[in-house]
């Protein structure tokens, strides 16, 4: 294949190729559950990344790709309940009817419940009469 062979071939995938990327927004809190108001939580992890990607080849398209789903990655990741400060942002790549990639990722802090405090090395006494 001659030099300008290759060079017309490059610029007609281009042209056919697509991408995009698309921010989805910023959120205070993205949750599977539902958080108790009155409950202790601690910071986790920040900046933490979940995505959830789709591949489409040939003439297949799979189901797209979902928040909920990235949500639940991340928080697989690091053991938390909800998302806090979370940024959405939604990427593609196509070519036309031979293969393509969506996904959604989501980055923020990660939140959990307080560990128990049962495991204090302090002890407390009954009646105000100090530690042990």
């Amino acid at each position: 294949m001659t030099r300008l062979n290759r060079l017309f071939v490059f610029v007609v995938v281009s042209f056919i190729s697509a991408c995009a990327s698309l921010d989805h927004g910023h959120y205070a809190v993205l949750s599977p559950v539902e958080i108790d108001d009155f409950d202790n939580y601690v910071l986790l992890e920040k900046n933490v990344r979940g995505e959830d990607k789709s591949i489409y080849w040939a003439l297949y398209a799979g189901r797209p790709p979902e928040v909920d789903e990235a949500v639940e990655d991340a928080l697989s990741k690091s053991g938390g309940l909800f998302m806090k400060n979370v940024d959405v942002r939604w990427d593609t790549w196509i070519i036309p009817l031979v293969w393509g990639e969506t996904t959604m990722e989501v980055e923020g802090e990660v939140w959990g419940k307080r560990e128990s405090q049962s495991n204090s090395s302090t002890q407390y006494a009954p009646s105000g009469q100090g530690p042990r």
